[in-house]
């Protein structure tokens, strides 16, 4: 605003006047851009200095349109090596070193250098440049957060040779202002790290994978070796897995040698017929579209499938399926076509035999029926004089015979003729044998006989195919004395019941004995009345048989076992020949009962089912099902040789055998989860539990109704059965889950006696107990000792997740060293070692410590006394868990003592809780040894309280006390991976009960309750 001086001459105001003046203040790019981060020139070795040359002399670098001086190319191979010299006002150079994995996307930046500049018309504006160009790296700018960005300019890969790039980068990064008048120096060394970018590569050793096997081949055999190639420069092994339908319920394995090899084994005997019924059905194929058998190739092959992932983060994983060829050694007669070939006693040479056009079948090759061409084995000396092949064709053959067939003379009545039959053009030759009886209609007169049967008849596992609402199952055949046993073909059977408890049975013409109802066990005595066929003019015979009816529960499935006895027959086992000498079931029998201390009644024995030359033989015990395994198990691993004895007899050349190894186990039990490569195999590293099936169930087309044979002579007949597996352990850190039945269907759905009830106009399931029973399903909850022993429990499962929760309270030790809990071998010498896998847990003298030990297989045994933060030996209740855990590159167990509630640092600071010290109640134990490591004792019981003890022997292991927890000690709320277990006592051994006497009431009732206040209370 301006303002006149002086008013004018002619007088008046002053004049003003005013106005608005604008400036505008630019800014000078004065100010040279910054680098962020980074270290100063100097700091890093790899920055090079060229004294030797003249950097002023060397060509001047344009890296857009204007020189920058004080910059020279050094020409260094792969490294770009610079001169620098100062210039005056320049920013000192900035040194980065960086790492790159070979998995950077090529153009994509992995790296950035922020840029700050003082003049705010540079943001946004700056430009990046190398000085030297790179053949793997370049460099961008990026305007949005003003930054250079570093980026691959091809595929990074340091696993091959030359690797790319061939060493580590260094690249100089010219930073212009917008005006490319200021600038700054970056100089970053890159190294290319290895990646997990390539998944483990299989080697398969034969290369041409597991090949073929003859159908019927035992196991242990190895298939293949696998073998990881590394591609990965950096690698810490891997894990091998079977897919658990490719092992078929534990027919193959695989069995981890290193963590990069391993070995697929075939462990159980190979069943074609069981893999090819496999492969058929959608839910148990290993694969979705399997190869099955065609007319021209009935070969079985049987997937494999492979899956090895390594031990990086995140892990890669590579599956591979191979093939099993399942093949036969060539043409052979069907099972149910060996017998049934009849011919007249003394009938004439070139008489046929009946019936006629015999013809055999290649499962491998089916269409080839018609070139098979046969001859009676060489091997038969008798066969070869007695019968001939009378004609061929069209792959059919007649038996004719080659002189008059007479019994008297041979002695005989039933004649196996070895068949030979070749695919001449295939080079496949297979002998079948097959039986011809000599039949007579003047049969000699035939004799009383007097018998016994052992009937085992499962209770509650079959569903009865109910005709007429009777069961009506075969399960004997009356006996009779014959010259040749073919006559009794020519006897009719009258049954003549005596009294109304015969009448649950009935007898057939021929001789075969029925239970007609689901009666209550016990012996009875049943007689019949032989007549003969073709003369009434022959005098008659009585037969009478002793049955025994014996009803088997579930509980004898779950917990019986399957021992092998090699080079025997089912006939040999039961049949008796000769009244006055005992068979070998009943010597077998008699020798369990010595060695276990029990009765002979108390022992359960019958033949199972036949595994190729020899046969599994079932055996329990009446007494507490928690022994059943455990202590039959165990005898029969201790004791093979007594037991092979007593099978012999008097016949000392005889070959039977109890087998040495079954399923790659040391001794005939035939456990399906005795190996680890059973267990992770078939149930995919969770707990594998062996139990027993019945594969067949009585039905109206089953002429044996699901049981063994009940031909003449036998003596003891039971159900047909298998192991296999139960994949039970979960694998979380679970909590119990709802123990209230589900169904009243489930034998099992209550516990120890309870009834299983329907609440009226519900769907409530529940269970009425007996006293002293108190869990939802009847479950026995509580254990007291009121004398020092030790309690069996079910066994917890070969489980490689494992969870033991209990709860326990002892007095005082008393200055000694107390056995909590133990799972593993029972008498086991500790000089004999066969079975390494146990845990145990035991409390020290004076109550503050604990020591768990415990062993996952040959590699070792782990042992750890820790201190924890109260003293147990308080007669207060205390709480243990005990967890088998999985980590990433070892599998540990784990110890809590009390959930970590009485540990130390809880306290309250400035109002926030500190918080606790987890190291005087929280312990880990680890087993370096690779991971899914199942602790194989699913064969024995859970020992609370102490272990039983065997005189005179030192028991493995010795790392653990065998002396039981004092008097007083108690047990309560077993929980094995949620599943509450049932702690009922069944014998007089274990010496604990329910609870002390003085807590239960008329009405059995425990009034002694633990106070859950008093739960945690600290000494």
């Amino acid at each position: 605003m301006a303002t006149n001086k002086q008013p004018p001459a002619s007088g008046g105001q002053l004049f003003t006047v005013s106005g608005t003046l604008t400036v505008i203040i630019t800014d000078v790019n004065d100010a040279p851009p910054t680098i962020v981060g980074g270290h100063a020139e100097g700091d890093h070795s790899f920055v090079h200095n060229c004294p030797a040359l003249d950097c002023q002399e060397q060509t001047s670098f344009k890296p857009i349109s204007k020189a920058i001086e004080g910059w020279a190319k050094v020409d260094e191979p792969h490294i770009g090596t610079l001169c620098h010299q100062e210039v005056p006002g320049t920013p000192p150079q900035k040194n980065f070193d960086i790492t790159v994995t070979e998995r950077a996307n090529v153009g994509m930046e992995f790296f950035e250098i922020f840029i700050e500049d003082g003049d705010i018309s540079d943001w946004g504006n700056h430009s990046c440049s190398l000085v030297t160009k790179n053949s793997y790296f370049d460099v961008v700018y990026n305007p949005t957060i003003d930054a250079c960005g570093i980026k691959p300019l091809r595929k990074l890969n340091v696993d091959i040779n030359p690797p790319v790039p061939p060493g580590p980068q260094i690249l100089t990064i010219i930073i212009l202002d917008s005006q490319s008048s200021h600038t700054a120096t970056a100089q970053v060394r890159i190294t290319v790290t290895e990646d997990n970018d390539n998944p483990p590569q299989i080697v398969l050793q034969p290369s041409s994978g597991p090949g073929e096997l003859w159908d019927g081949t035992p196991g242990v055999m190895m298939l293949v070796n696998l073998q990881i190639s590394i591609v990965d420069l950096i690698t810490e092994g891997a894990w091998f897995h079977l897919d658990s339908k490719s092992s078929a319920g534990g027919t193959f394995g695989i069995d981890t040698i290193s963590d990069q090899s391993a070995r697929v084994q075939l462990i159980s005997r190979i069943d074609r017929d069981n893999l090819l019924n496999l492969l058929k059905d959608p839910s148990t194929s290993p694969v979705p579209s399997p190869i099955l058998p065609t007319p021209t190739d009935g070969r079985v092959r049987w997937p494999l499938v492979i899956s090895v992932n390594d031990r990086r983060e995140p892990s890669l994983t590579t599956t591979t399926t191979m093939t099993l060829t399942v093949i036969t050694k060539g043409p052979v007669l069907l099972s149910d076509e060996l017998e049934g070939y009849t011919v007249g006693d003394n009938s004439p040479p070139d008489t046929l035999i009946t019936p006629q056009q015999i013809s055999a079948v290649d499962l491998d090759y089916p269409n080839q029926r018609s070139s098979i061409s046969y001859e009676i084995s060489s091997q038969s000396a008798q066969a070869l004089r007695l019968f001939k092949i009378v004609s061929q064709t069209d792959g059919k053959f007649d038996l004719g015979l080659r002189t008059t067939l007479s019994r008297e003379a041979e002695k005989m009545s039933y004649f196996p003729v070895p068949i030979v039959a070749t695919i001449s053009h295939l080079t496949r030759t297979a002998t079948s044998t097959l039986t011809v009886t000599v039949t007579t209609n003047n049969p000699l007169a035939p004799s009383d006989a007097h018998g016994s049967l052992d009937a085992f008849i499962p209770s509650d596992v079959w569903y009865w195919p109910y005709k007429k609402a009777l069961p009506d199952l075969p399960i004997g055949s009356m006996p009779v004395v014959e010259r040749f046993a073919s006559d009794r073909s020519s006897r009719i059977f009258q049954f003549f019941p005596e009294n109304e408890d015969e009448l649950m049975f009935r007898i057939n013409d021929g001789g075969l004995l029925y239970l007609l109802t689901a009666s209550p066990p016990g012996k009875l005595s049943v007689k019949a009345g032989v007549k003969t066929k073709f003369d009434s003019s022959l005098p008659s015979a009585s037969s009478e048989l002793g049955v025994q009816i014996n009803w088997l529960p579930g509980s004898a499935f779950t917990n019986g076992i399957l021992i092998r006895i090699d080079k025997a027959t089912l006939p040999w086992f039961v049949n008796q020949v000769d009244t006055s000498v005992s068979t070998p079931r009943g010597r077998l029998i008699d020798a369990l009962a010595k060695k276990l201390e029990t009765s002979v009644g108390s022992v359960t024995v019958f033949p199972a089912n036949t595994i190729g030359e020899a046969i599994n033989v079932f055996v329990g015990l009446h007494e507490s099902p928690y022994e059943v395994p455990g202590r039959v198990i165990d005898t029969i691993l201790n004791d093979a040789d007594l037991y092979t004895a007593a099978l012999r007899g008097n016949s000392a050349n005889l070959q039977v055998s109890l087998a040495p190894t079954v399923n790659g186990l040391t001794g005939s039990v035939d456990l399906q989860c005795a190996t680890d490569a059973a267990a992770l195999a078939v149930c995919n590293c969770r707990g594998c539990r062996s139990r027993l099936k019945t594969p067949r169930i009585p039905s109206e087309d089953d002429d044996s109704a699901g049981l063994t044979s009940s031909a003449p002579g036998v003596t003891a007949i039971g159900p047909i059965l298998e192991t296999w597996v139960d994949c039970w352990c979960n694998g979380g850190d679970p909590q119990p889950p709802t123990q209230a039945p589900i169904t009243c269907l489930s034998p099992d759905a209550c516990l120890n006696g309870g009834f299983c009830s329907v609440e009226p106009g519900t769907q409530t399931i529940r269970c009425e107990c007996p006293s002293g029973f108190m869990g939802p399903r009847c479950e026995q909850t509580q254990l007291f000792f009121p004398q020092s022993g030790y309690a069996w429990t079910p066994n917890i499962g070969s489980c490689s997740r494992l969870h033991i929760q209990f709860t326990f309270k002892t007095p005082s030790t008393n200055g000694h060293a107390g056995l909590i809990l133990y799972a593993g071998p029972i008498s086991q010498s500790s000089t004999n070692v066969k079975m390494h896998d146990f845990i145990g847990l035991q409390i020290e003298p004076g109550g503050h410590q604990l020591k768990l030990a415990y062993s996952l297989g040959a590699a070792g045994l782990l042992a750890s006394t820790v201190a924890v933060n109260t003293r147990l030996d308080d007669d207060s209740w205390h709480q243990i868990d005990l967890i088998l855990l999985q980590k990433v590159i070892n599998t540990e167990m784990v110890l809590m003592v009390d959930a970590c509630r009485l540990s130390e640092g809880t306290s309250k600071e400035n109002g926030l809780e500190n918080p606790p010290n987890l190291n005087d109640c929280l312990f880990s134990l680890p087993y370096n040894i690779g991971i899914d490591r199942a602790l194989n004792v699913g064969q024995w019981p859970l020992q609370l309280g102490g272990r039983k003890l065997t005189s005179g022997v030192t028991l493995y292991p010795t790392e653990m006390t065998t002396e039981p927890l004092p008097a007083g000690s108690a047990f309560k709320h077993v929980l094995v991976n949620g599943e509450l277990w049932n702690l009922a006592q069944f014998g007089s051994v274990q010496s604990a009960s329910p609870a002390p006497s003085v807590c239960l009431n008329v009405k059995g009732q425990d009034v002694c309750a633990p106070n859950v206040s008093h739960f945690f209370s600290k000494t």
